[in-house]
């Protein structure tokens, strides 16, 4: 246990010697400041990305349903039930949007080179060309299934 008279004297020697070595003093503060700051910062920026993905997650809503033809995640080589499934089709969506609770239905279409994330067409227009084009089509019903707004347009 420390007595009342050591506890002094240590505190007036740190006090001397934060004194005599200003420098190396002043370092340590501005070391400590940017340290509480970095944290700070990186806690804010986890923050706000998790909310980011939670507002996104919410905004699809709990009412939708994502149906794949194929696994979304595939590891290796697909097993042979996966690969005798039959694809879904045009007529399967339809067939969808008339079961009961169903509000809206939209099929979509997607080519691209799902084992490098890249499309697989080159797309030209008017003299420009863009390599690595994912091609995309989805039903006009897209914007009440993923509640995308819609100023103008068709």
């Amino acid at each position: 246990m420390i007595r009342k008279d050591e506890f002094g004297e240590i505190i007036r020697m740190a006090v001397d010697t934060i004194r005599s070595n200003k420098l190396r003093s002043a370092l340590t503060v501005l070391g400590i400041v940017i340290g509480i700051a970095m944290v700070i910062g990186v806690s804010s920026i986890g923050r706000g990305l998790d909310d980011n993905v939670r507002d996104l997650v919410a905004s699809i809503g709990s009412n939708v349903i994502f149906v794949f033809h194929l696994d979304f995640f595939t590891f290796g080589r697909m097993t042979d039930e996966m690969r005798m499934r039959k694809e879904l089709t045009y007529d399967d969506a339809l067939a969808m949007r008339d079961l009961p609770h169903v509000k809206a239905v939209s099929a979509g279409l997607r080519i691209f080179r799902p084992e490098l994330g890249v499309g697989s067409y080159a797309v030209k227009y008017q003299g420009k060309k863009a390599r690595n084009t994912i091609l995309e089509g989805d039903m006009a019903q897209a914007k009440d299934v993923f509640d995308l707004p819609m100023a103008t347009g068709r």
